[in-house]
């Protein structure tokens, strides 16, 4: 903090925000405590940005047993950014993973970016785009031309992150509530009926 004193005594305070040194590193299996910690510290914010998100009583358990097959994984990519020299020291993390179209569409080969988190009080600096720009590195190595990411709707802030990252909105998913009485009505072959076959379903 520095301190400007006026004629009149009174004190005002001006804070500084100080860069802090971030090192953006593949995860490693002594990193397990901390990264349980924001994976779940992300799990929870998106099950309350939305109520559909809701988590299985399980979910840390399920998350233990993936962690360190993603951590070995060649498929997968788990990023971690550390704050200073100190290894434990972690303010966010990039899990990604070589994902690959239907055969029927081009340039199938793509890296989804299946979570990013960044610690509240690290926010707004920075960190977040250079997780990305990891993963980035990562698909030109592995020879992909593009990222693909999921977010929330509801989520303003990770869609804003996302589209000054470049990036461009291309699949609309949603849900429909569906009613008691609206499952008994309809019977599968209702359902299909008049359905158009499509050249890439089986069964089509």
């Amino acid at each position: 903090m520095r301190f400007r004193y006026s004629q009149s005594a009174s004190v005002t305070i001006v804070r500084i925000r100080v860069k802090r040194k971030i090192r953006i590193r593949a995860a490693q299996l002594p990193d397990r405590d901390r990264m349980r910690v924001m994976w779940r510290a992300l799990a929870l914010h998106q099950a309350g940005v939305d109520g559909r998100l809701e988590l299985a009583d399980d979910f840390m358990t399920r998350w233990e047993a993936d962690f360190q097959p993603w951590v070995q994984s060649n498929v997968h990519l788990m990023l971690v950014a550390q704050e200073g020299l100190d290894a434990h020291n972690l303010v966010g993390f990039l899990h990604a993973r070589r994902y690959e179209h239907a055969p029927v569409f081009r340039n199938a080969v793509e890296v989804f970016v299946e979570a990013l988190w960044v610690d509240k009080a690290m926010r707004r600096s920075g960190v977040a785009s250079q997780l990305v720009d990891g993963a980035s590195e990562w698909a030109q190595r592995i020879g992909s031309s593009r990222l693909r990411y999921s977010v929330i709707s509801r989520d303003a802030s990770a869609v804003a992150f996302w589209l000054r990252q470049g990036g461009e909105p291309l699949i609309q998913y949603g849900t429909v509530k569906v009613s008691p009485v609206d499952r008994a009505a309809k019977s599968d072959d209702d359902v299909d009926a008049g359905r158009p076959a499509l050249g890439f379903r089986s069964g089509g």
